[in-house]
């Protein structure tokens, strides 16, 4: 079953960012872990249901970093949800399947990340894209591990809606399909995304 596992804000600095979310919600994301080799840093907050909010970062321990940053975010400059991805049970069964509806779904890709406790994080991912500021198109991630970055924490918040904004909205329609997934998607002027999270300070939209 394909499930929504995880978005990705993007903030210059971790702390700040930190800070910010905190203001706006009443959670304080903790320490995720850095992206070694990819130049990136995180914190998270768990959404219950193996779901999870994820602040990324510019890491200052991966510094002078010589390639392009994880997720793109060298090409973004204010802070905004920037990706969001789907957690899938057979990533290569899947991509089978999009490629016979003729669907591009990016390059798999295998990560890891060490967490706080010493335990490791790996996965395989279509690759997200490095380019765009905001990709409305979700990545697939399948963990090759049954540890999960919100497992063990306490449910922050809920998720009460996902939208995804688009010039285009019923090409998008037809990209998600297959993916057979509940999202509200609308016409705007240009890619966005946004999420209406159940917090401790009320219902709170983040885009």
């Amino acid at each position: 079953m394909n499930k929504i596992d995880h978005f990705v804000y993007f903030h210059p600095k971790l702390e700040e960012g930190i800070q910010y979310i905190n203001k706006l919600t009443g959670i304080e994301a903790t320490a995720g872990g850095q992206h070694l080799g990819r130049g990136t840093w995180n914190a998270i907050f768990s959404l219950g249901e193996s779901c999870y909010f994820e602040i990324i970062s510019p890491d200052p321990r991966q510094i002078p970093f010589h390639n392009a940053r994880w997720m793109g975010i060298d090409y973004i400059e204010v802070p905004q949800l920037i990706r969001w991805a789907v957690s899938v049970n057979n990533l290569k069964a899947l991509l089978l399947k999009a490629q016979t509806m003729g669907m591009a779904v990016g390059e798999v890709q295998e990560g890891s990340r060490k967490l706080q406790n010493g335990e490791a994080l790996k996965w395989q991912l279509t690759a997200p894209s490095m380019v765009a500021a905001v990709e409305p198109l979700p990545f697939l991630i399948e963990w090759a591990t049954e540890v999960h970055p919100s497992q063990g924490k306490k449910v922050a918040a809920t998720l009460d809606k996902l939208t995804l904004s688009h010039p285009n909205p019923s090409s998008l329609h037809q990209q998600l399909a297959w993916l057979e997934l509940n999202v509200e998607i609308v016409e705007a002027e240009k890619p966005a995304i946004s999420v209406e999270l159940n917090t401790p300070l009320g219902n709170v939209r983040i885009e």
